[in-house]
């Protein structure tokens, strides 16, 4: 897997698979909903929703290991909705989507295989 890590799901879980495949199975589910919602908070410009749901987004991607690949664009898009200045934002939105569109793929596949 290119961008899925689960370790720490793992450890989260104690190895309970069943609990895994629930998380994942919401991830599928929650990050097209949560990416679509920053993209409209986004493109309409209102940066607090933007930080709101950026910060939810934060929690959701932890959990299949996207911390180290996600966070630092989602935390520049909550800093960009305090200061106000949203040069990057869209910059930052666009590796957002591109990592988290591809890492539901992966847990798509993940769930296809198992038992």
């Amino acid at each position: 897997m290119k961008y899925v890590n689960l370790e720490y799901l793992h450890e989260l879980s104690g190895n309970d698979h069943d609990f895994e495949k629930v998380m994942m199975e919401q991830f599928v589910q929650q990050a097209p909903e949560e990416l679509a919602a920053l993209e409209n908070a986004i493109g309409s410009n209102d940066l607090l929703s933007a930080k709101k749901v950026a910060h939810s987004l934060k929690s959701t991607v932890s959990y299949m290991g996207l911390a180290p690949a996600l966070h630092p664009p989602l935390e520049s898009i909550e800093k960009a909705a305090v200061s106000g200045d949203a040069s990057g934002v869209h910059a930052n939105f666009s590796r957002i989507k591109e990592v988290a569109n591809e890492a539901v793929k992966e847990i798509v596949i993940l769930l296809h295989k198992a038992p």
